[in-house]
């Protein structure tokens, strides 16, 4: 989703009413935080664990949404480059969801990024309603789609299951078992997919992207 443009001033006054306040990420609301949270990817969100290393990075601006100054929504908007930034982590406090307090904190990091020059992208999955909802009411527009993979189909691909399953199928590149090698593989991408190696670590895939890609 890409934010349209709009004005700083007009964005916080749609998002934020009299009876609630907007600050920074504080470490006195981390247990705030956690009960937020406590639902979110089945209890295992990652936010409380990342809040205080995401708030310190000066590239991110963690917002607090609050009632009484008790946390009731937060937003993470990062600032990915000079004209982009991303909005991420939104979350909202269970017995308040559905009352548009993501639109609100939404539309505030939406307005500070227009104020520094910067367009903001975000995602969400086509289930989360809510998310989208939130995202229409602050002026987003659909910018693309992103579509994950299923490891029990890429199984099924020629060459890519596993130990006793192998059978005699030789392993193969994602791009080959899908007959798609020569429309968009590099000549540097399809040496490489002439051999396969165990990569050991992270430093071995890096370099391993980076020969693919001639070096990117």
């Amino acid at each position: 989703m890409r934010a349209k443009t709009m004005s700083p001033d007009l964005a916080l006054a749609v998002g934020i009413v009299p009876d609630l306040g907007l600050r920074a990420y504080s470490p006195r609301d981390q247990p705030a935080l956690e009960s937020i949270c406590a639902d979110v990817y089945g209890g295992n969100d990652y936010l409380p664990k990342m809040a205080l290393q995401i708030s310190s990075d000066a590239a991110n601006t963690l917002l607090v949404l609050t009632e009484a100054d008790a946390p009731v929504a937060v937003a993470n908007l990062k600032r990915l480059s000079a004209s982009v930034a991303w909005l991420e982590a939104v979350r909202t406090k269970p017995q308040r969801r559905g009352s548009g307090l993501a639109s609100r904190i939404c539309a505030a990091q939406a307005a500070l990024a227009a104020s520094e020059g910067r367009k903001v992208l975000s995602a969400t999955v086509a289930s989360n309603i809510a998310m989208l909802r939130a995202f229409t009411r602050c002026g987003f527009t659909p910018a693309g789609s992103l579509h994950l993979l299923s490891w029990p189909a890429l199984r099924a691909l020629p060459g890519w299951a596993s130990g006793d399953d192998q059978g005699p199928e030789p392993p193969r590149s994602l791009l080959r078992a899908l007959d798609l090698e020569s429309a968009h593989g590099t000549p540097a991408a399809r040496n490489l997919t002439a051999r396969f190696e165990r990569l050991g670590s992270a430093a071995a895939v890096r370099r391993a992207l980076a020969a693919a890609g001639g070096g990117v």
